[in-house]
């Protein structure tokens, strides 16, 4: 899977486009924020959310937007230290962490209850999802949603990026996933070009899932 050399060569590219990250997201034409957009109800005022694969705050800024006056509280987790900075500097944020997810949440993270979990645009690069989404069930709160995209397996998007093959899914094995943690999917969507990636559509699996409820 990911080899020390393909993880160095994915840390040097978000790190070069820690400052151009916007640019970036407009070049491949990624879709996520407006589907994010009509998710906002998943969201409430004063809320605690976390962000995986966080990059420079993206994620935050438009459910923030999305649900004004109220305010998200933001934690961001990203492998890019640049964007760990960058997404530091964002006022949606109250903190973020470097966190190489391929190897779980970091102590202090699960440490914390977080009320919302979010994952976009990082799966794909993290080969063991079933320990990362144990790790967020234990720091989602009972009756707490996450929001995620699992790329899906196509012919065209079968391809190596960074020099290694990337995690990919079926419906079906997403679904199985999000059971085996006891989660109810919500909604269920899949975007065809979520973005492009050298003239190839990706697709996503953009779920939401909510953690079970406490028994009476």
């Amino acid at each position: 899977f990911f080899s020390l050399m393909a993880r160095g060569e994915l840390l040097k590219f978000y790190d070069e486009y820690s400052d151009q990250y916007r640019e970036l997201l407009e070049e491949v034409e990624y879709r996520i924020p407006n589907w994010l957009r009509d998710q906002a109800t998943f969201f409430h005022d004063g809320a605690t959310g976390l962000d995986l694969g966080c990059a420079d705050g993206m994620v935050g800024e438009v459910i923030n937007g999305a649900i004004t006056p109220e305010r998200v509280q933001f934690t961001g987790a990203d492998v890019s230290t640049k964007m760990v900075e960058a997404c530091t500097r964002n006022a949606n944020y109250v903190a973020a962490h470097q966190v190489d997810l391929s190897s779980g949440l970091s102590p202090e993270l699960k440490a914390k209850q977080f009320d919302t979990v979010t994952a976009f645009g990082c799966l794909e690069f993290i080969e063991n999802h079933s320990r990362l989404l144990d790790d967020i069930s234990e720091v989602l709160k009972p009756g707490g949603h996450f929001l995620g995209s699992f790329e899906l397996w196509t012919p065209p998007s079968d391809v190596d990026m960074f020099g290694a093959k990337k995690q990919l899914h079926t419906e079906d094995s997403v679904r199985r996933l999000l059971e085996d943690q006891g989660w109810r999917l919500v909604k269920g969507n899949v975007e065809e070009s979520a973005y492009v990636y050298d003239g190839i559509p990706i697709t996503y699996f953009l779920v939401v899932a909510q953690a079970a409820l406490p028994q009476p």
